[in-house]
């Protein structure tokens, strides 16, 4: 029997389980930003036998055994160690290793056919491998769920710990309800912003240079992690002293590698803000993926499509591409990052539209998770909820069904903390506001060091020491409400004659 402290035990336990974890995510970034196709069935045996590992460490009744003793210290930070070991143990031990294993091997060839089938336009390709996925991820779901509760929410908590449907639904509800009109007034002012300065030609190199300059200004230590691209826009943390995003370029489109490249530095800011005490530990985890998208959407929208941020940044743009957007002033260019155009890409969607598709997608994947639709049906079911929600049909699967990778490596459930992102990240706006009160003239002057420290202080460095819904309400002084967002959208639709 061990005679140290059990709190050193679990620390020292769950170190393997995240040298494990952080090995298996340097496998995810090569698979997503370099791995030729050739390794796909390799990767997928390397996955599993990873995921198999950690499985085993987290199910074991001896980390069970340490997670418990941890909660009775009277220390507050162990505690959380414990509380966070235990939930994770306590979802692990009603998994068996087998169906662990086959999600990550499944997922490497669906991950891959799905990048083929996009680049092929072509859903038939991917639809088999999403139906493994859907299967996998229903048995999952049935052996979490307690009695009485729908499937897909025992799926909704491995992101966003304690979400219910009942809370969920309704709030995705009412927010659609507040929407509408926006989106309505916004489409039909007479002096709407026109968007059209960010379909001019800007070539990819010089977009990928902007991305950088953009990241370093706002905070992102490139001592302590790297840009690299991919199909599909994400950020993972390898380790100590390294978290990686990875992003995609439109020669045509500049707001989507743009703006997805201030969406994943709003990630690794939150990342690299984790204190070295909390690295490797339980609640060094993440709190919440809600809270964790509130730091992405906060910097993407709240900052990025500011008009203070571009008094800044637009003279940047224009010489680096002084034949594109010399002619372009201030107000049509932060008009332009503004203007509501419901379209059939979420990653691309304007603040006010966009939760509509995240709407569209927890419908779809409650019904696939739950039964009631089946993934032969999934493309016309998407095509039919773009007409009903956004009034468009998507003119082809890659604007379709093939737009988002996160079903294609079993994340079902994620979606909603795109929605709650946005709420926390509103909230959290407002009070970083009232506490920063020159924090315009600081961003149009390139700093954003102010905000950051105000987020490192009151969102970072607590990492998953407190419940993400207490972490906003303390740096807010209230607990959580659409208000302050639908607020914001007003106030943004005002300023541009939208309203």
């Amino acid at each position: 029997m061990s005679t140290t402290d059990p709190s050193t035990d679990l620390l020292a336990a769950w170190r393997d389980i995240w040298l494990l974890s952080t090995t298996s995510a340097v496998l995810g970034w090569d698979e997503e930003t370099g791995m030729p196709a050739g390794g796909t069935a390799h990767r997928g045996d390397q996955a599993a036998l990873l995921a198999g590992l950690i499985h085993e460490r987290v199910a074991s009744p001896h980390l069970g055994e340490l997670a418990q003793a941890a909660l009775s210290s009277s220390d507050p930070i162990v505690q959380a160690h414990g509380r966070h070991a235990l939930r994770a143990h306590e979802r692990a031990r009603h998994l068996p290793r087998a169906l662990v294993e086959e999600v990550k091997r499944v997922a490497a060839s669906a991950q891959r056919a799905w990048v083929d089938a996009r680049t092929a336009r072509d859903w038939h390709i991917y639809e088999p491998w999403l139906a493994r996925i859907v299967a996998l991820k229903r048995d999952e779901a049935r052996a979490l769920a307690d009695s009485g509760q729908e499937p897909w929410e025992a799926l909704v908590d491995e992101f966003e710990p304690g979400a219910r449907v009942k809370d969920i639904v309704p709030m995705l509800d009412e927010l659609a309800a507040a929407l509408g009109p926006l989106v309505q007034a916004a489409t039909s002012a007479p002096k709407r912003p026109d968007p059209s300065v960010l379909r001019r030609a800007f070539p990819v190199e010089r977009q990928r240079l902007l991305g950088q300059m953009i990241a370093v200004g706002l905070g992102y230590d490139l001592e302590r992690g790297r840009i690299d691209l991919t199909t599909h826009p994400f950020c993972t943390t390898l380790g100590r002293g390294d978290v990686r995003i990875a992003v995609r370029f439109h020669e045509r489109d500049l707001g989507d590698g743009l703006f997805a490249t201030i969406h994943e530095v709003g990630h690794a800011l939150y990342e690299q803000g984790v204190p070295d005490a909390l690295l490797g530990t339980p609640s060094g985890e993440l709190s919440s993926l809600g809270l964790h998208e509130s730091q992405s959407r906060l910097w993407e929208n709240l900052v990025g499509r500011s008009a203070p941020f571009w008094r800044h940044w637009l003279p940047v743009l224009q010489r680096l591409f002084p034949d594109v957007v010399a002619d372009v002033d201030l107000d049509t260019f932060v008009g332009a990052v503004n203007a509501v155009v419901p379209g059939p890409i979420r990653v691309g969607a304007d603040e006010v539209t966009y939760n509509l598709h995240i709407v569209i997608r927890v419908a779809m994947e409650r019904g696939l998770i739950n039964g009631g639709l089946e993934v032969r049906d999934l493309r016309e079911a998407w095509r039919a909820s773009y007409r009903q929600h956004l009034g468009i049909t998507p003119k082809d699967d890659v604007e379709g069904v093939l737009q988002d990778g996160h079903w294609s490596v079993g994340f079902f459930g994620y979606f909603p903390t795109y929605t709650l992102g946005n709420l926390y990240a509103a909230q959290l706006w407002q009070a970083a506001r009232a506490a920063l009160p020159d924090l315009d003239d600081a961003l149009a002057a390139g700093r954003a060091d102010g905000l950051l420290g105000w987020l490192r202080t009151n969102v970072h460095a607590k990492a998953a020491t407190v419940p993400a819904a207490q972490v906003v309400a303390e740096a807010s002084g209230a607990p959580l409400s659409a208000a302050p967002f639908i607020a914001h959208l007003r106030e943004r639709l005002t300023q541009h004659g939208m309203l």
